[in-house]
């Protein structure tokens, strides 16, 4: 008879224990710790202190729930907004980018959160002075926003 620690069956149910126990997660493969962490730091201002945490927690998310999932893309909207606050616009363009595309599979062209991923990235394309390629995609933004959902004020930030 097999010693129990290599039984497979034993090894079977230890492996989907530690699977199915969330509080055996590290604190950098929970998205809600890195969550914790991360907020406090962008209320801060403390931005470049950020970013490792950002980048983890879209690696966290992509991981968990795959790359095309609206919560993949609100950590991604997360670590754009902190290259943008820094004035890394470069660095900011794809990953917004990235988002819009994973919100408009996801959620629709017509949902709250990719139109103010437009809007965003429309604002980003302002500070960078690319505003003639992206101002009527605004536009379309902002008609969606008044159709869909007639509370929010506006889409500028």
């Amino acid at each position: 008879m097999p010693p129990l620690a290599q039984s497979p069956f034993v090894l079977l149910e230890l492996g989907l224990w530690i699977l199915a126990c969330p509080a055996l997660l590290a604190e950098d493969d929970d998205p809600n710790a890195l969550n914790q962490q991360l907020n406090p730091l962008i209320e801060q201002g403390t931005y470049h202190e950020a970013i490792p945490i950002a980048e983890s927690a879209v690696e966290v998310e992509k991981h968990a729930l795959g790359p095309v999932h609206h919560e993949t893309a609100g950590a991604l909207n997360n670590l754009e907004l902190l290259f943008k606050e820094i004035g890394e616009y470069a660095k900011a363009e794809p990953i917004y980018q990235q988002a819009l595309r994973i919100y408009q599979k996801v959620l629709g062209y017509e949902h709250l959160d990719t139109a103010t991923c437009l809007n965003n990235l429309v604002h980003l394309a302002l500070l960078y002075q690319e505003t003639h390629e992206l101002k009527p995609d605004l536009a379309v933004a902002s008609l969606h926003i008044k159709t869909c959902h007639p509370q929010a004020d506006s889409l500028e930030q």
